[in-house]
């Protein structure tokens, strides 16, 4: 459908594509089906991209239409998948892709018509049209048996088993690993942790010395405490030294140990992140402080240890074994060979308890600070000075920092704000300057936000938890959310993203969340 044809796609009455083509010199009456206007379709998906020439098309079509358009012109027969309600609306239940649209920053959630009413655009001018294929509603996965603790926090780990694994940290104390491609299966704990609640984890990726695949936990508790544990699946072949630990992994899934103890704190540490190629730590803690830790080794491979028989214990459950380390006089022994390591740096990043504590994807040396008392801060660590200061009005409950320069805030109020720290950013319909960074308020959760958490490719998707147990996926250029589920019995807690399930683009991405039920559940968005 070239200029030069300067042929048009017709619409019937629900604003749908009829898939017939007529030329612009034909009569036409007044209809919003025969009004047009030229649009240029853009994408940065390859898979997907048509010619880039304007096309004209009636300003009666809708999402709905402006999809099969792109389907007919990709040479994809049929229906267009939609949202659930336009499918049992129409009865439509066809494989072919559906797509959303931006036109202005804006997601198209209505007729051509009324978008350009309500924007002012005019239908004399070409107007680029982005399209990407629809981010359709989490598909619910499997799900964890209930605990009696409150789940508070988690981390995806590579290692352990294939797919990896998810750590939760209770609020027993205890650290529970489940396997990433099936919640329900749990693959070991380690008991007592912390002697408090586990507040926050995280996690950075190492190869084993002997081949494997490993990853370095950080915990963080409200007994004061910072601790580095290790996880790893020994590989085949190891040698007779680690012979019993390689049982162990292949019966249970991991090998979990402790690595060191980081002691700095005066009061519950209540967020921490991880560098990993740097294998450096940030945490924060109840009174506002933060404290910077270099960890000990620096190399890109870690030794697994080899556990005596009497420290491991073993029991029967339903058909599986399962092995938990035990805290008692010999796991003290273990513990015992775990080093002391004191902070690099100490600073009073904030006045009240801080909520979350992200670096910068890019620039190794910003990180990113929220808190209660209603500011958001940004830091650089080489000066060890506060350059940004993000002032709200209210208690920021949680952070979370885009791979650009977003930066999403949950509070008690259930809005969500988003700030863009870009001078002068236009871009994700957040407007700014140097001076005043953008800022964003999307429309309420309804309940205290517990959790934020980016989508790892789709730049301007979040996810939010909430009190109330709800997850909620929203789109930056939208004024409500996408899609809205039940996660959680009672309150959601915790989330956090894994690795990508298949290798087509546009596959969909695993996501846990863990709440006040005790169980961890996993979604694909």
């Amino acid at each position: 459908m070239g200029c030069g044809v300067a042929s048009y796609i017709t619409a019937d009455r629900n604003g749908q594509y009829n898939g017939r083509q007529r030329r612009m010199n034909e009569t036409s009456g007044s209809t919003a089906a025969d009004v047009r206007v030229r649009l240029r379709f853009i994408t940065r998906d390859p898979t997907i991209r048509v010619n880039e020439v304007p096309l004209a098309v009636p300003v009666a079509l809708n999402r709905r239409g402006l999809s099969e358009v792109i389907n007919h012109l990709l040479g994809i027969e049929g229906g267009t998948k939609g949202s659930a309600e336009e499918e049992e609306k129409d009865g439509n239940t066809t494989n072919a892709s559906g797509y959303d649209f931006v036109i202005e920053n804006q997601l198209l959630r209505c007729s051509l018509d009324k978008f350009l009413r309500a924007t002012g655009l005019s239908t004399e001018v070409t107007i680029n049209v982005e399209y990407y294929r629809t981010l359709q509603a989490p598909i619910e996965g499997t799900r964890s048996k209930p605990e009696d603790a409150w789940v508070g926090s988690l981390v995806a780990c590579q290692g352990g088993r294939e797919g990896g694994v998810v750590v939760a940290g209770g609020y027993d104390g205890k650290l529970r690993c489940y396997a990433a491609q099936d919640c329900s299966q749990s693959v070991g704990e380690w008991s007592q942790a912390h002697t408090g609640p586990v507040k926050a984890v995280a996690a950075f990726h190492l190869d084993t010395d002997d081949g494997g695949k490993g990853s370095v936990v950080v915990t963080a508790g409200k007994d004061k405490l910072v601790k580095t544990w290790g996880l790893s699946a020994a590989a085949a072949g190891t040698s007779n030294r680690k012979k019993k630990s390689t049982e162990i992994a292949a019966a249970a899934g991991i090998v979990m140990w402790p690595v060191s103890v980081l002691m700095g704190h005066e009061n519950s540490v209540e967020c921490v992140a991880v560098r990993g190629k740097q294998q450096q730590v940030l945490t924060g803690d109840w009174s506002g402080m933060m404290c910077f830790w270099k960890l000990e080794g620096g190399g890109e491979t870690f030794s697994t240890p080899a556990f005596s028989s009497s420290t491991i214990t073993s029991q029967k459950r339903k058909k599986r074994r399962m092995y938990d380390v035990q805290v008692g006089e010999e796991a003290a022994a273990v513990q015992a060979v775990a080093s002391t390591l004191t902070p690099v740096s100490v600073l009073k990043a904030h006045s009240q308890c801080m909520s979350g504590i992200e670096w910068h994807q890019a620039d190794v040396s910003r990180v990113f600070t929220s808190s209660w008392d209603h500011s958001i801060k940004s830091w650089d660590l080489e000066r060890q000075d506060c350059v940004q200061t993000l002032n709200s009005s209210r208690v920021v409950t949680s952070l979370a920092a885009s791979a650009g320069s977003l930066v999403a805030a949950g509070h008690p109020d259930g809005r969500l704000r988003v700030w863009d720290l870009r001078s002068s950013s236009t871009d994700n319909g957040v407007e700014g300057t140097s001076a005043t960074p953008g800022k964003r308020v999307l429309a309420g959760c309804g309940s205290w936000i517990s959790g934020v958490a980016w989508h790892p490719r789709r730049e301007n998707v979040l996810a939010a938890l909430t009190h109330d147990g709800l997850l909620r996926v929203w789109d930056l250029r939208a004024t409500k959310p996408l899609h809205t589920l039940t996660a959680h019995e009672g309150k959601a807690l915790a989330s956090c993203f894994g690795w990508r399930t298949g290798g087509e683009e546009g596959a969909a991405w695993p996501l846990f969340t863990g709440g006040a039920d005790g169980v961890v559940r996993s979604f694909e968005i």
